[in-house]
């Protein structure tokens, strides 16, 4: 990958993250930058709110008072950007302006494709006046994610734009700066800017590095395919001073391209990709298994527990419980902690060669019989779990194991593909559930059909139920509920102060749940505060935010 930067650190950080920061404008020369835009923000010009609540230079401007402004700034800057860069040239110089009391947040996105990202990289330098901070608008990125996904940006190529509520704050990087500092970014990575709450201006002096042997390639959208073409920076320098009104100058050699534009990428990618690269979230042994998980929040895994197993489960099942009308599940039926505790170790016990063969850790949280009887009581709309561990940090698995063939007759498990990555809630009994009907989604809905042997994995926060079962014969199934080692069990508390982390005990996990599930205190430790992600929304919304997010290019089965 060809870069412009001196330092192999800092220009390796760049190409594994995504950005870098490294000092780069001294006192003096910070003070004169200072002065310039000053000048430059004669009646507050540069104040003026124009895209996501910033101002860019560019548009405030004339093409003649932006060139004169700027000129000097370049040699000011001149010995900074030979410190760092070599052999290379300066795309733009404009300053961006987040005036005060700006309450936009400048949405994560990814800027235009200025080359051939997959063989060269540009870097956005991004030059605070002033420290930045959380408070007036700092820079957050999304590590990694211009490897993620290949996509083509310009002024006629939709760049995604991805809500900051959308992304756990696990998964932000915040990139405080102070006055001077130097942010180069890949204009591929997903950054935004939160909002300037403060009572003065954050102004940024911006600009792009590139090698002298990249090409400057610009992306036009032509129908639903691409064409490109290759520009001298002079042309191209131009071109930027002319937006919105920009057009392909005459020079340009246009570049043979068959490529057709690609699908945008929604938060539920990035937080999907995020997951398959974090090994706290890796459980699985099969890397593809594992990356199928992540996107799509269930597997069906076929024929990997043995016959023998699965009628000890139901020998233990029939010895113990009777299944009463519609759906039952033995561990919130059963208060006894000793008795529930021996029943989740022995169904563990049962399925303990399942996972040494399939799985890198498993991590052992709760194991429970879920019978269905025959008639239309046993219909059980779709819901997610309780989070019972944060499944922003670690990897989470329910592994359902029919005891019988399960088929759309007798009631088997119903997904929603991909909806565990939408809402990012919290479950508990004081952080509400939803049970939502399917015929919204009996377009993309799966209906997992499974033999004896075979297993489904899904996610906890993954939309999932069951249909009423129509057989003559009750539908017995076996969850097993696994980690990551270093996961804690955990129960999140929704209170006058906010959402509050607890530890989960086992009275609490193997005897308390129906008393939880009616608001009962948890008889854990009192951790920390957690970011509020109550789903307060009502069942419309989330049925259409589903719907909105939720893939049409869905698969019709993950069947491995």
């Amino acid at each position: 990958m060809i870069t412009a930067f001196k330092n192999k650190d800092t220009e390796q950080h760049f190409l594994n993250k995504g950005y870098a920061v490294f000092p780069f404008l001294g006192k003096i020369h910070l003070e004169q930058i200072r002065s310039i835009y000053t000048e430059a923000n004669e009646s507050s010009r540069l104040n003026e709110q124009q895209f996501y609540g910033v101002n860019y230079s560019l548009s405030s401007l004339t093409t003649d008072e932006s060139e004169r402004i700027m000129k000097p700034v370049l040699g000011i800057i001149q010995a900074a950007l030979d410190e760092q860069f070599e052999n290379y040239e300066v795309l733009g110089c404009v300053f961006i302006t987040k005036p005060p009391k700006t309450l936009t947040t400048f949405v994560y996105h990814q800027d235009w494709s200025y080359t051939n990202e997959k063989e060269h990289a540009f870097a956005t330098c991004w030059v605070p006046l002033f420290d930045t901070n959380r408070t007036n608008g700092c820079m957050s990125v999304l590590e990694g994610t211009h490897k993620q996904f290949e996509t083509y940006r310009s002024d006629t190529l939709d760049s995604a734009r991805i809500d900051f509520e959308a992304i756990p704050e696990e998964i932000r990087t915040n990139i405080e700066q102070k006055a001077g500092s130097c942010l180069a970014f890949h204009q591929a990575v997903f950054h935004g800017s939160y909002p300037n709450k403060s009572d003065q201006s954050r102004p940024v002096l911006a600009f792009v590095v590139k090698s002298k042997n990249s090409d400057i390639v610009h992306y036009v959208k032509d129908g639903e395919h691409i064409r490109a073409y290759r520009l001298s920076t002079e042309a191209f320098n131009k071109m930027l001073t002319q937006i919105p009104k920009s057009s392909i100058p005459e020079s340009a050699e246009k570049i043979i391209l068959d490529s057709k534009i690609p699908a945008l990428p929604t938060a539920a990618d990035v937080i999907a990709a995020w997951r398959t690269e974090r090994p706290n979230h890796r459980l699985l042994k099969n890397k593809n298994y594992h990356s199928l998980f992540q996107q799509q929040g269930y597997l069906l895994l076929k024929n990997v527990i043995g016959v023998e197993k699965i009628e000890s489960l139901q020998q233990l099942y029939t010895a113990h419980f009777s299944t009463p009308k519609g759906m039952y599940v033995t561990h919130h039926s059963e208060m006894d902690i000793q008795i529930n505790k021996s029943f989740s170790s022995n169904i563990f016990e049962h399925l303990k060669e399942f996972f040494s063969h399939n799985f890198l850790y498993q991590k052992p949280l709760i194991a429970h019989f879920a019978a269905k009887a025959p008639g239309e009581d046993g219909m059980f709309n779709l819901h997610q779990d309780w989070s019972i561990v944060r499944e922003e940090l670690y990897g989470v698995m329910h592994c359902w194991v029919p005891l019988q063939a399960v088929s759309k007759q007798n009631g088997t498990l119903v997904v929603l593909p991909g909806s565990h990555l939408i809402l990012g809630n919290y479950r508990s009994g004081t952080c509400p559930m939803r049970f939502l009907p399917f015929n919204p989604f009996d377009d993309i809905i799966v209906e997992v059909e499974a033999e004896v042997g075979d297993v489904v994995l899904y996610h906890p926060a993954l939309f999932h139920g069951s249909k009423a079962n129509r057989s003559t014969e009750e539908r017995l199934a076996v969850v097993a509920a696994i980690t990551h080692p270093e996961a804690k069990r955990v129960y999140h508390s929704l209170q006058e102060d906010g959402v509050w982390l607890y530890e989960m005990t086992d009275e609490d996990l193997f005897g308390r749940l129906d008393n939880l599930a009616k608001g009962a205190a948890p008889t854990g430790e009192k951790l920390m505060p957690v970011p509020n992600r109550v789903l307060n929304r009502t069942d419309d919304e989330v049925i259409r935010t589903l719907r909105t997010q939720l893939s049409i290019k869905t698969q019709a089965n993950v069947e491995v």
